[in-house]
């Protein structure tokens, strides 16, 4: 099972959690100064904001494909064909397990292998998407697989804001009239933050 996660789930505690049930994580970032660790060229390692490490990005994919945003001088985003560059680098999260668990021993620090995705729409001025990810992302088809995965959970938010702004099924509608049982699947609380599931 893959988790794909908004940046408000950007949270050690919260991936930690989904690992330690041998899920996956796909999270958009929120926390790039969050530090991590890399191996260099010559097999050393170094230690830095996440930010520095994505300065080893390597472009992996090109797609074209249809999402909404905004294009060149365009004010206002639509949904219209772009272009996409997806790149990839890993890195390496250090982190402790058990850390609630007190009767369980003591903790423990475990390594664990990430990738940090780039997703940037060409001739889009939005920031580009910054994915980290547990699942190798080495390739053309592994970084389209991640791409597809969040460009989903993405697009499952933007209908839940369409939602939201339709009289009646909005906030404070009838649970029974929003839906309740679909918008429950994926996760919709009271934060306003969405969880999706990928098998």
């Amino acid at each position: 099972m893959t988790w794909l996660l908004d940046s408000g789930f950007d949270d050690v505690t919260v991936w930690r959690t989904i690992w330690e049930q041998n899920d996956h994580v796909v999270c958009r970032v929120c926390q790039r100064t969050r530090l991590v660790e890399w191996q260099t060229e010559s097999g050393a390692w170094s230690r830095g904001p996440l930010e520095e490490a994505a300065k080893r990005l390597k472009t992996l994919a090109m797609v074209r494909t249809k999402l909404e945003v905004p294009l060149g001088d365009q004010v206002h985003p639509k949904r219209q064909e772009v272009d996409v560059e997806i790149s990839a680098c890993s890195f390496q999260l250090t982190y402790e397990r058990d850390v609630r668990r007190p009767t369980q021993g003591t903790k423990q620090t475990l390594h664990k292998a990430l990738w940090l995705v780039q997703v940037r729409v060409l001739d889009c001025t939005w920031e580009p998407w910054w994915l980290i990810t547990d699942w190798p992302v080495e390739t053309e088809a592994q970084a389209m697989r991640i791409f597809c995965m969040y460009r989903q959970r993405w697009g499952v938010e933007e209908s839940f804001k369409f939602t939201r702004s339709v009289p009646g099924l909005g906030r404070g509608a009838s649970p029974r009239l929003a839906g309740h049982q679909d918008l429950g699947r994926f996760g919709l609380g009271r934060s306003g933050l969405f969880v999706t599931r990928w098998a």
